[in-house]
């Protein structure tokens, strides 16, 4: 009889130490050990190119980054190429589309206008005027630049300087596949110019080497919208 109250009371106690275990409090219980998922191949992947700042564009020779002269502009990843075709542009004056920038407006004094603009023609792009001050040339000439640091970067002087209509004198570098262009004011004609401006760079842009150099200074020589070839 004393055994059997005994074993009564071994489980008793058990059951109590059983019921205080599952009742005990949560900031009690040892920390569960978190782990990350493992990553995917996606995501461990590089992200995908981004399109280059303005600032980061170069001009030479050569083209505009990934604009050569002679070549089709790509289109195969629009979130990341400079220009795209748009066929409609122009249909109001019965007129071709154009090629256009894919980024945003700038005005920098004279008007919202694309930071550079690009004439491609049957045999690829054959012309880049920029018209911004953000984007250098691949030797660190931009508009504004003065003619003396122009013609410092270029030890061996410019191949060919063109006086435009006494207004502007055009220097020409020549390369393989294009030529730049960095058109100066001159102070040839009383007050044609601002002050500030004379001897400096105020137009800059790049040709293919087929195409004769020329001003734009004082004439409607502009590419970019619909009545450009």
């Amino acid at each position: 009889m004393s055994r059997i109250r005994g074993l009564s009371i071994v489980a008793v106690v058990a059951t109590a130490a059983l019921l205080l275990t599952g009742c005990q409090p949560e900031s009690e219980l040892p920390p569960v050990e978190e782990t990350s998922p493992t990553p995917t191949a996606t995501e461990t992947s590089a992200p995908d190119p981004s399109k280059p700042a303005i600032g980061d564009l170069t001009l030479s020779t050569e083209g505009l980054g990934e604009l050569h002269f002679g070549s089709t502009p790509p289109t195969d990843n629009p979130a990341v190429n400079l220009l795209t075709f748009d066929a409609n542009a122009c249909k109001d004056e019965g007129l071709p589309g154009i090629w256009k920038a894919t980024y945003p407006d700038i005005d920098e004094g004279y008007g919202p206008t694309a930071p550079f603009a690009a004439q491609v023609k049957d045999d690829g792009i054959t012309r880049i005027d920029i018209n911004t001050a953000q984007i250098f040339t691949d030797t660190g000439i931009h508009i504004g630049s003065s003619l003396d640091e122009v013609l410092g970067v270029y030890s061996g002087g410019p191949d060919q300087v063109i006086n435009h209509a006494d207004v502007s004198d055009v220097y020409v570098i020549k390369g393989t596949k294009g030529q730049l262009q960095f058109e100066v004011a001159v102070d040839r004609i009383p007050d044609y110019w601002d002050s500030s401006v004379i001897d400096t760079v105020v137009f800059l842009s790049a040709i293919d080497i087929t195409t004769e150099p020329y001003g734009v200074a004082a004439t409607d020589n502009s590419i970019g919208h619909c009545n450009t070839a």
